[in-house]
């Protein structure tokens, strides 16, 4: 297991406005709280394009791999798996011991329907390219075929079988993730805040218990590996918001919380510790690539190297973060421009305004551009974007599985991650090549050509890789987080056992 990277810190709380303080919690000592901004309208979780919701996947579902805390894929409901020596073949063998919540077994036919479901023609999934590589998907996503013709199959009882169009080098690293943890999708997913009692479970945690601001969950007694799961009620507090979520905190509401980078000053009592942990979120600018404004390629690198990523990780986010760049140079003829005024939209946060008003103060010193910045909440960003109304955008940057593929794959003309309209069947074509391609050093070589692509045309600009902030009170032992970041329940104890 990795050690925790723990140390105390002590800074100072300064919270915008007032924030409303609930009453002392009523569930006791010996009851973990988990503190969170808000729940998901739904456990399918395919839409939510930030995965800010998989820490309940992680621990509700479980898939047929997952990984451990040094992001080795280990065994999950599948106890092996062999590949083909041609890599288009994975089969998997699932335990016998494997249970849903409600005692009955867990077979090769109920990930079978569980693919089938995930990936119909009128499902909101936004990450259903991940298995483009499987026979037959693309064309049942389109209802040209049946998911019997896929190549998705139960050979017996406890034997899956995922046949490829092409060998794949990281299907592993994707099915690890916590999208792909095994779950009934019905009715109970969409409203488990009145159905939770009937949802079947597949990992080591079931919902006992729901109302407007409390979760509790309780050990799922079927799960497979449920004698290393520790015996505590685990709550999950909804505070609302990042300073909702901070004083709860400061009152020993919540006993351990997490957030990302941040440039909130925060003062730690001597019983807390704070554990770091890199994750899967970036930060990136992108350019409306059908804005008049910033079509210039020159201007778009300019901005690019305009960015002191070092000054920006250790003066706002507090060497919270990693700086991330074009592993390639980015050469270009640096000049002043002359009062340029370009609009820089972002989603409405303390976190993000500090960046992007950062950002503005860089690029009008060093380029003499003016950056008007507009705030914007969730759904009028995703309005703007579509729109193209705006000329760059602080937007956020999510690797899925351990891949740089995950980013790449991110910026072709079809992903519907692509928000910005950026569109070169060059590149495109370069990263089918690197889908197709099972020989590791022509991966990286395409990869590379690709990035060669991105530097040219500029579309996006790399910031910084965020780090995962745990605060917890030191009595709290044993948190452990999964590659994406996602808090994973079945260790945490009162004592360092």
């Amino acid at each position: 297991m990795k050690k925790y990277i723990s140390f105390i810190i002590s800074i100072v709380l300064l919270l915008n406005g007032c924030v409303v303080r609930k009453e002392n919690r009523s569930y006791g000592t010996t009851t973990i709280v988990y503190g969170v901004e808000s729940f998901p309208k739904d456990l399918i979780l395919m839409e939510d394009i930030k995965n800010k919701y998989n820490y309940l996947l992680a621990n509700l579902f479980e898939g047929l791999v997952k990984k451990d805390d040094e992001g080795n894929i280990i065994p999950g409901l599948a106890y092996k798996w062999d590949i083909s020596e041609d890599g288009s073949k994975y089969t998997f063998k699932i335990r016998h011991d494997a249970k849903w919540s409600d005692g009955n077994e867990i077979t090769s036919r109920d990930f079978v329907y569980f693919f089938s479901e995930i990936l119909k023609q009128d499902v909101k999934n936004t990450f259903n390219y991940h298995l483009d590589y499987v026979n037959g998907i693309e064309e049942y996503r389109k209802g040209n075929l049946s998911f019997d013709e896929t190549g998705i199959k139960e050979i017996d009882k406890n034997t899956l079988e995922i046949n490829l169009k092409y060998p794949c080098l990281y299907l592993l690293d994707i099915l690890s993730s916590p999208l792909y943890a095994l779950r009934k999708v019905n009715y109970t997913l969409v409203s488990w805040k009145e159905d939770f009692q009937y949802i079947l479970y597949s990992g080591a945690y079931k919902i006992n218990n729901f109302n407007n601001d409390m979760l509790e969950l309780g050990v799922n007694k079927n799960y497979w590996d449920g004698e290393n799961t520790k015996n505590y009620k685990i709550i999950i507090q909804n505070e609302e918001s990042e300073e909702g979520v901070l004083a709860a905190f400061e009152t020993s509401r919540i006993d351990f919380f997490k957030i990302y980078s941040t440039s909130t000053n925060y003062t730690t009592k001597e019983d807390t510790y704070i554990l770091q942990k890199n994750s899967s979120f970036s930060k990136a600018l992108a350019f409306n690539c059908e804005s008049e404004k910033v079509k210039d390629v020159e201007l778009r690198k300019n901005i690019y190297k305009s960015i002191d990523r070092e000054y920006l990780g250790k003066s706002v986010l507090k060497d919270t973060a990693l700086p991330w760049e074009y592993s390639n140079p980015v050469e270009v003829l640096e000049k002043e421009y002359d009062n340029i005024n370009l609009q820089l939209i972002y989603e409405k946060n303390k976190y993000n305004y500090e960046v992007a008003r950062e950002i503005k103060t860089l690029i009008k010193d060093k380029l003499n551009i003016n950056l008007t910045l507009i705030p914007l909440e969730g759904l009028e960003i995703e309005e703007k974007l579509e729109k193209g109304n705006y000329d760059l955008a602080l937007i956020d940057i999510i690797k899925e599985y351990d891949n740089s593929l995950s980013f790449y794959e991110k910026l072709s003309s079809y992903n519907a991650f692509n928000t910005f309209n950026y569109k070169n069947s060059n590149y495109d074509d370069i990263i089918n090549k690197v889908k197709k391609t099972a020989d590791e050093a022509k991966y990286k070589e395409f990869l590379r050509e690709g990035e060669k692509i991105l530097i040219k045309d500029m579309p996006i600009i790399p910031l910084f890789s965020e780090k995962n902030l745990i605060y917890t009170k030191n009595n709290i032992y044993n948190i452990f987080l999964d590659y994406e970041g996602n808090i994973l329940f079945n260790n945490i104890s009162f004592n360092n056992m």
